[in-house]
């Protein structure tokens, strides 16, 4: 199945749209529906006892008919650990990731919903992280 990362995905569909045309009916569909995938994902990774550090555009993947997949999740006992390793890459930037995780390398459930939220404002800003 031919997969790519969303944040390219949403480049794709940006790159060479004139920004006073409207596509924002087209994308606020489109986004809803990533959005609740991302939602219903990290629901099911969640209710499994794993756990999703880092969770960003990067690590979704979708598909030519636009389904997402998440990958690069844990068990949740190994997040603690995950994060210690994330903190050590050099694009980790702190405003990225609950405080909890940043301050003390602790994860909990709450850190999962706090990544998927991030990740679904990333999503509607078009990928800039704003």
């Amino acid at each position: 199945m031919n997969c790519e990362p969303l944040d390219g995905h949403i480049s794709m569909q940006m790159r060479g749209q004139d920004a006073r045309k409207s596509h924002t009916e087209f994308f606020a569909r489109k986004f809803t529906d990533i959005s609740i995938q991302l939602s219903y994902g990290m629901e099911f990774i969640m209710k499994h006892g794993l756990a999703h550090p880092g969770l960003s555009l990067k690590k979704v993947l979708i598909n030519e008919e636009g389904v997402c997949k998440l990958y690069d999740f844990c068990l949740a006992e190994d997040a603690p650990k995950f994060m210690e390793c994330l903190k050590l890459e050099a694009d980790f930037k702190p405003s990225s990731h609950p405080q909890e995780c940043v301050a003390r390398n602790e994860h909990t459930s709450a850190s999962d919903i706090w990544y998927t939220a991030f990740t679904i404002r990333e999503l509607y800003s078009y990928g800039t992280n704003a």
